[in-house]
């Protein structure tokens, strides 16, 4: 089994496949012409390898996705859990280190070294 997320979740998954919406005329203010219809997005199943990418997602998006994760991968006994979150301005950084610092799953966490992906990852040990 792997870790399901959530709708919301999938919709910002960008390797899906599926194309951008097309935008309208650019005097309808670019919005995009489907912006009417609610668009369902299939669940995306992630492997439990001990690392997640979350590049693709952003702060809001991984509040259900991180926790999943760490408790599928406590249930399959990994020491350790290697998220990369990127560089960036640091919003997904603070928001994935809260939520770690929020699980009871979670022992200690910290920035990666120059081999694991610096200050762009965070290594969780986990009970």
């Amino acid at each position: 089994p792997a870790v399901t997320p959530t709708p919301r979740a999938c919709r910002a998954l960008r390797a899906t496949g599926r194309p951008r919406p097309q935008r309208a005329a650019a005097g309808d203010h670019a919005r995009p012409v489907n912006a009417s219809r609610s668009v369902e997005v299939p669940p995306v199943t992630l492997p439990i390898t001990g690392e997640l990418d979350l590049h693709t997602f952003r702060p809001d998006d991984v509040d259900d996705l991180v926790p999943a994760y760490l408790a599928e991968c406590a249930a399959r006994h990994l020491p350790s859990v290697r998220l990369i979150h990127g560089k960036g301005t640091g919003r997904l950084r603070l928001r994935v280190h809260a939520l770690l610092s929020q699980s009871p799953l979670v022992r200690s966490y910290r920035l990666g070294d120059e081999r694991s992906g610096s200050w762009g990852a965070t290594i969780a040990t986990l009970h």
